[in-house]
């Protein structure tokens, strides 16, 4: 019974490091890509000059994030300090920002779009069992700015209109 326990405990961490032993390979690292995927020298060439073409759309993502992660902090600074910012009542101030996300995700799409069509390029010029092992890399992610508030999303805001006792 032990030795059974045993048993399928070790079977479970074999299969955990067979299954990362690809997924730790980022697509980015191409010297790792390249081993992962036994690229050869033709190959290679061509799959870095595609890497740093992804690169560089991460790079530019990464710049278009912080600029509105920057401006958007600056917009609830400027609310805070009692001037016109988002979270206010109205029109204008809404749309400000939403306008500004709505942007922001058509062009993270936009992104994504890019970056899916040069890796497509790449598995192009796999062969069959390198576009199986191509399978375990980990592709960029990009990730959605961090737009949170300080004290949480609002759900510490009191009820009946900032009055603590109800009627009072």
């Amino acid at each position: 019974m032990i030795f059974r326990k045993s048993y399928i405990g070790l079977t479970f961490v074999i299969a955990i490091l067979v299954v990362s032993g690809c997924a730790g390979t980022k697509l980015l690292d191409i010297d790792k890509t390249s081993k992962a995927l036994k690229l050869s020298a033709d190959q290679r060439e061509i799959a870095r000059t595609k890497i740093q073409q992804i690169e560089k759309l991460v790079e530019d993502y990464e710049l278009e994030k912080e600029t509105l992660e920057t401006e958007l902090s600056e917009m609830r600074n400027q609310r805070r300090a009692g001037g016109v910012g988002f979270g206010r009542r109205g029109a204008a101030s809404v749309s400000g920002p939403q306008a500004k996300m709505q942007l922001f995700y058509r062009q993270r799409k936009d992104y994504q779009n890019r970056i899916d069509a040069v890796v497509a390029e790449i598995q192009d010029i796999l062969d069959d069992e390198q576009r199986e092992k191509f399978s375990d890399i980990k592709l960029p992610d990009l990730t959605v700015p961090e737009i949170g508030r300080a004290g949480g999303t609002g759900g510490n805001r009191r009820r009946g209109g900032g009055r603590r006792f109800g009627a009072f």
